[in-house]
């Protein structure tokens, strides 16, 4: 008769119980409770504008004190700076370009498009517009700011993803430009009109005249 583990060596194993969650950090906390207060922030402009969005909703949308949010933010223009902020990282700290750099022409293209597009037409960059059209927000200061702190991060995004290029930053960045200009003014055109749009068809069209802006750049520069 076969015999147990247990029995072989004399020794009872405890009785198996569920794994405890890990107990997070004071610092994961707190960044939890940051990231829910601005994720509150956004829905709240969103449903109620700017002029409505009071601390006191954003701090019960996000389940905190108006004591708590305060703690994070000394005011509601603190708030707003920080989501302003957050808006400007996701335009070029998520691309993973290492990655990217090593895709045909047309497929970067195709990618960081998308990527704008995608960033322009969430819900985050529509909280900072919606503030940004309120003269008394400071919105318009802190998106002014943020371009200014975030302007040399996008332009290395396109210099580490056309990097094979060789091409100077003074035909990328008017490039870079136009293309962000074009699809932020897409985006509020959808927002503001609310309606289907021929985003993919114009989206193709918009790649196809990079791809070719940048073919020419790269002759003339050879």
């Amino acid at each position: 008769m076969k015999t147990s583990d247990a029995t072989a060596t004399g020794i009872t194993p405890p009785p198996s119980q569920p794994r405890k969650p890990q107990r997070r950090t004071q610092k994961e906390r707190s960044a939890a409770t940051r990231g829910s207060l601005m994720r509150a922030a956004v829905e709240v402009i969103g449903e109620f504008g700017w002029m409505s969005a009071t601390t006191r909703l954003v701090a019960a949308r996000a389940g905190v004190t108006r004591g708590a949010l305060q703690h994070y933010f000394e005011s509601r223009d603190d708030l707003l700076k920080a989501v302003a902020g957050e808006m400007f990282v996701q335009l070029h700290a998520r691309l993973d370009t290492a990655a990217l750099s090593a895709e045909p022409l047309d497929k970067r293209v195709d990618f960081l498009i998308q990527h704008y597009y995608d960033v322009y037409t969430s819900s985050l960059f529509r909280a900072v517009l919606s503030a940004s059209l309120d003269p008394t927000s400071g919105a318009s200061e802190h998106m002014r700011a943020g371009i200014e702190r975030h302007q040399e991060m996008i332009d290395q995004t396109w210099r580490s993803l056309f990097r094979d290029l060789e091409l100077p930053d003074v035909e990328l960045r008017p490039l870079r430009r136009l293309v962000m200009s074009a699809i932020r003014g897409y985006a509020v055109q959808q927002s503001l009109w609310r309606r289907g749009t021929l985003w993919r068809t114009d989206a193709v069209l918009l790649r196809d005249m990079v791809v070719a802006r940048l073919d020419r750049t790269r002759t003339i520069q050879a």
